[in-house]
């Protein structure tokens, strides 16, 4: 009984790590939602991540958090009852990340999938992967990422320091 385990994984978490827990449930499920019906400039632009941006950003005291966040984002993927993709987990772990003022880029990238030769004459298929960094760490889709070539990065934008106008 899957359910009974997790919930008894649930309950011996933390408040901070069911909060995260929960919030990745609703970013997914909004993911889930928006993903197919808006444009991803868009969905970008929501989420105030820039392809102009700088993509290798620097990562300090929030390392434990990014982590978390992470954690939390492939935790509730794997338990939701319709399959995630890897796009509306990045874009949830980028979303959580920000709120948090914590720097990050969405990588997309796109490959070739070979198919064996017993198939026939049928075409390679290609493939789509998105993952999220923080720091240079894959925070999130670390798991097919080297099969792919990155096409675009959409960075966080920098916040602006106290000093600055």
């Amino acid at each position: 009984m899957t359910v009974l385990r997790d919930l008894a994984a649930l309950r011996k978490c933390s408040w901070t790590e069911r909060g995260l827990l929960l919030e990745a449930v609703l970013d997914l499920v909004v993911m889930r939602i928006a993903v197919p019906v808006v444009p991803l400039r868009r969905i970008m632009t929501w989420l105030d991540m820039n392809s102009e941006a700088t993509a290798v950003v620097p990562i300090h005291m929030a390392s434990l958090t990014a982590g978390s966040v992470g954690w939390a984002v492939q935790v509730a993927a794997a338990r939701l009852p319709r399959s995630t993709t890897c796009l509306m987990q990045a874009l949830a772990a980028g979303w959580m990340l920000n709120s948090r003022h914590i720097p990050c880029a969405v990588h997309l990238g796109v490959g070739r999938q070979h198919r064996d030769a017993t198939s026939g004459s049928t075409p390679d298929a290609l493939t789509a992967h998105a993952w999220v960094t923080c720091g240079g760490q894959i925070l999130v889709g670390a798991e097919g990422r080297e099969r792919v070539t990155q096409l675009a990065v959409f960075a966080s934008r920098p916040v602006p320091s106290a000093g600055s106008h």
